[in-house]
């Protein structure tokens, strides 16, 4: 009787995993990393810079890259451009082991998930 019940409950049970597998979607690797940073991130919230010791000075590289020239107002000396701006540093709180993640070494968030450097362009 005790094995009836034990054959019965495993039976329902994989009849129940194999009608629903195809309803799962496999994640990516990259998305369940960045599920996890981001998880871990919006605990420590997004406000101060990413650094251990408020000390720290913090290196932001900053890159300007010209896309297309749209207008050239040359009575009045004004150029109109769409640019291309990349911020670089390091992020101590987004590090992981590359080799538990099939080695990925960079990921992209969406903008407002992590902390951003706050550069203004004058001129």
């Amino acid at each position: 009787m005790d094995w009836l019940l034990i054959i019965l409950q495993l039976t329902t049970v994989f009849t129940w995993q194999n009608c629903h597998a195809r309803d799962v979607v496999q994640t990516s690797t990259e998305k369940v990393l960045i599920k996890k940073l981001l998880s871990e991130y919006q605990e420590r919230g997004i406000m101060g810079r990413p650094v251990e010791r408020h000390q720290e000075i913090l290196t932001v590289k900053f890159g300007l890259s010209l896309i297309q020239i749209l207008d050239l107002d040359e009575r009045n000396q004004v150029l109109t451009t769409n640019v291309w701006v990349t911020y670089e540093w390091k992020d101590i709180y987004m590090r992981w082991n590359e080799s538990e993640y099939d080695n990925i070494t960079k990921i992209r968030v969406p903008k407002g998930t992590i902390w951003e450097p706050d550069i203004k362009l004058y001129n």
